[in-house]
C-alpha cells in the first residue's frame, strides 16, 4: 500500500475527493483537511518520505511549501506554484474585500465559477479567517523555485476551459512537465472528470508500487 496525500484547494474541503479515492487501488489515503470549511488538519506537520502527493488548486501551492523529503511524485490537478504572476492583482483584491464582508456569497460565486455549485449546494459552513489567509497566500506566494528543483516527476492534469486556472497559466506553469489535458470539466475536475483523473493518479501509483531507492 502507497502513502497518497490528498491536498483540497482554496474554498473546498476534504469531499473533494469522495469520487476519485474510491475508483483508486493499492492506495493508503490521507485528506489534509485545510480548514476553509471547517476545522484545519492540525495534526499534519510533517508529511511523511515516499509519498505520492496529489493537491488540486491551491492545494499544490500548500504541498510545494510544506514539501517532505523523497516524495515519489506530486500530481496536480488545476493547480500551480505561483497564482499572483498569472491573474491580475485586481482579481485578488476584490476577493479579499468579499472575504470580509460576505464570504458566503464569495463562496458562492467561486464554486459557481469553478464548476462545484451542484456538489456542495451551499451545506457547509466556512472560516473566515482562514479564508482569507489563504488569499493572501496566492498574492504573495511564490514556490516556482520549489517546483523547478523538485525531487520527484511532476505530473499535471488541467482542463481547456478552467476558468480559475486558465489553460494559459497552466501551460506556463506546468509545460515542461507531463502535462494532461482535458477538453472540458471546468476547475473542479476531481468532481467533473473523476475517472479521468482517478485513471491518471493510478498509473503513477502503479508506476511506484515498487520499494523506492535507498
Amino acid at each position: 500500500m502507497i502513502d497518497v496525500f490528498f491536498v483540497h484547494g482554496w474554498a473546498f474541503d476534504g469531499r473533494l475527493w469522495s469520487r476519485i479515492i474510491p475508483l483508486l487501488n493499492g492506495i493508503n489515503p490521507h485528506i489534509v483537511e485545510l480548514g476553509f470549511t471547517g476545522t484545519p488538519d492540525k495534526s499534519i506537520n510533517n508529511l511523511p518520505k515516499n509519498a505520492v502527493l496529489v493537491g488540486h488548486s491551491f492545494g499544490i501551492m500548500w504541498l510545494l511549501k510544506n514539501l517532505p523529503p523523497s516524495p515519489r511524485c506530486l500530481i496536480s490537478i488545476g493547480g500551480f506554484d505561483c497564482f499572483y504572476k498569472h491573474i491580475p492583482a485586481t482579481e485578488i483584491r476584490a476577493m479579499k474585500i468579499m472575504a470580509r464582508r460576505d464570504p458566503e456569497t464569495l463562496l458562492q460565486r467561486f464554486r459557481a465559477e469553478a464548476g462545484a455549485k451542484d456538489f456542495y449546494n451551499n451545506d457547509v459552513s466556512y472560516n473566515s479567517e482562514l479564508l482569507l489567509q489563504g488569499l493572501k497566500s496566492l498574492e504573495n506566494d511564490n514556490h516556482e523555485g520549489k517546483l523547478r528543483s523538485l525531487p520527484c516527476p511532476a505530473i499535471a492534469l488541467a482542463s481547456k476551459d478552467d476558468k480559475i486556472v486558465p489553460s494559459t497559466m497552466s501551460q506556463d506553469i506546468w509545460g515542461d512537465h507531463e502535462l494532461h489535458w482535458a477538453h472540458d470539466g471546468g476547475h473542479a475536475l476531481p468532481l467533473s472528470r473523476a475517472e479521468w483523473c482517478a485513471q491518471i493518479i493510478q498509473e503513477q501509483i502503479d508506476a511506484y508500487s515498487l520499494p523506492p531507492r535507498r
